[in-house]
């Protein structure tokens, strides 16, 4: 049942009553000062990539160096940065990108022992339909290459609906999946995030079958089962076994975190990117995201108004977090806002200030990669956890304290403030730039992690990941530019932020049932 609101408060949250919800709020407001720093900062880390490393996977910003490594060699970060470039409104950058992307990658060829498919998908397939669409659909050398790219991609697929993520003797003839088992596994994540990308692929080559073999693989995955209706585990056999037609697990580890994130994410987001509002992907993200709010959302012990996920084993609760699973927040937020459900709306702003808050008790002011809690019952069921003055002013322990500026966070604060134009989400990402600008920016204005957010002067670290241009910089410029760039009602991103336009974008997903959202058991087994 929904929460009983006003017409008018209706009318502010949800967009035009009696229709298609517009995703975005009315009250937004664009915030040119902010948004030209992080295009200012944006400029230089992507300048000192272009003379240190071009056309290199990444740069290393304190070596000065350029490095390869398992993204092939074909420029993760050129192809990274084409639409955050197009977004900024950086033409040159853009152009150059995407010429070279065009003229000097040759996906045929790789130095690497082996490639992974998820990795390679969502950053170059998604990177070049993306360029092509926000460039006027004039290169077709962009779709060239991702053809090219995405036909060796397909050998994962050895004769299984579900594919083998890792893909070793690269090219167009002898690139084969890593089947040394016949029980080899697959991880919900790496199989089940490929539609998005696929589907555009195959729109604008007019070939069907990339569409058709990511759709085998979701299928496939859709059609198993979990621990908790509408979840599955996070890893499943390949093969199906004792001729059955469902997925056998390889696992009884259930999350949304690392391993099974984009997963869930495009159970929404592809339904959303078609406009099909009977899609059955829909269907188990509604269930799955109830399920999550009913098992897997817990508040730490004294710390009631904190709302933390966690993970399960079986029927376990595993009271552990991360930045990976911080996506969550603005995913939820984002089917909570397209299904008109001001309850899935609340729990992702709840669960979006669980996330901030690491940020905010740190003495960096950026939260850390992983971190674990007790339970409301005072269990932690064997996950590590250590009870110190900061835990018990906080909720939670630093379980690893690393910071390779991911965007997770960030993500759900664009989210949240896109969503219900409320300032302080903003506020929270204008922190956390400062934060980064302070910290994590060299001499020379490059980015670079660290292994400890803890201090207020954290060291630095020779290490600057393509995504932070796809995502960290996009989601924060898109926080405070103009509402129309990167607009929800326009776009659905992939999750690497390359944004695809949306068809058929004022389908109506409020006739979708989602019922009643439970309250959450908070118990440490369920």
């Amino acid at each position: 049942m929904r929460v009983a609101i006003t017409s008018a408060l209706a009318l502010a949250i949800f967009g035009q009553l009696g229709g298609a919800v517009t995703l975005q709020s009315p009250n937004l407001k664009a915030n040119a000062t902010r948004a030209d720093a992080v295009r200012a900062l944006y400029q230089s880390s992507f300048a000192n990539y272009l003379k240190y490393a071009k056309g290199a996977d990444e740069l290393l910003p304190l070596s000065k160096k350029p490095q390869n490594n398992f993204l092939g060699g074909w420029g993760a970060t050129m192809v990274d940065s084409i639409s955050t470039s197009r977004f900024m409104n950086l033409t040159d950058y853009a152009t150059l990108a995407e010429d070279w992307m065009i003229n000097n990658v040759d996906y045929t060829k790789t130095a690497e022992k082996s490639i992974s498919l998820f990795e390679t998908t969502i950053r170059h397939v998604a990177g070049l339909v993306s360029a092509y669409e926000l460039g006027g659909q004039t290169k077709k050398g962009l779709i060239k290459q991702a053809t090219i790219l995405a036909d060796i991609l397909l050998r994962a697929w050895n004769g299984t609906d579900v594919p083998y993520n890792t893909l070793v003797n690269w090219g167009p003839t002898t690139a084969r999946p890593d089947d040394s088992s016949k029980t080899a596994s697959a991880g919900i994540a790496e199989a089940g995030t490929l539609i998005l990308e696929f589907d555009r692929l195959s729109k604008y080559s007019g070939n069907a079958s990339y569409k058709a073999f990511a759709r085998r693989a979701e299928d496939a995955l859709v059609r198993s089962r979990g621990q908790f209706p509408g979840l599955r585990y996070q890893e499943y056999f390949t093969h199906y076994l004792n001729g059955s037609r469902q997925l056998t697990p390889n696992t009884t580890f259930t999350s949304l975190g690392g391993g099974s994130d984009s997963f869930y994410e495009y159970l929404l987001k592809y339904p959303l990117l078609l406009g099909n509002t009977k899609s059955s992907y829909l269907g188990t993200w509604v269930t799955g995201t109830k399920s999550a709010i009913k098992y897997l959302v817990q508040s730490p012990r004294g710390h009631d108004s904190t709302f933390f996920l966690a993970d399960a084993d079986a029927r376990t609760i595993l009271p552990e977090y991360s930045h990976l699973a911080c996506y969550a927040p603005g995913n939820i937020l984002l089917g909570g806002k397209a299904l008109g459900n001001d309850q899935l709306v609340q729990w992702g702003l709840k669960l979006a200030q669980g996330c901030i808050d690491t940020y905010r008790a740190t003495g960096s002011g950026i939260g850390p990669e992983q971190w674990t809690y007790i339970l409301k019952d005072g269990s932690t069921n064997g996950v590590s956890y250590t009870d110190d003055a900061f835990s018990q002013q906080h909720g939670f322990s630093i379980s690893s304290a690393d910071y390779v500026l991911r965007p997770e966070v960030l993500e759900s604060m664009f989210y949240a403030y896109r969503i219900t134009g409320d300032q302080r989400w903003a506020d929270y990402a204008w922190d956390a730039f400062l934060a980064i600008q302070a910290h994590y920016t060299t001499p020379d204005g490059s980015l670079a992690a660290t292994k400890d957010v803890r201090p207020s002067n954290p060291k630095l670290i020779d290490n600057e990941q393509s995504f932070v241009y796809a995502e960290t910089f996009k989601y924060l410029y898109m926080t405070f530019a103009d509402p129309s760039i990167g607009s929800l009602d326009r776009y659905v991103f992939n999750t690497e932020a390359h944004p695809f336009l949306r068809e058929n974008a004022g389908a109506d997903f409020t006739t979708v049932t989602v019922g009643t959202v439970p309250t959450p058991l908070m118990q440490s087994h369920v």
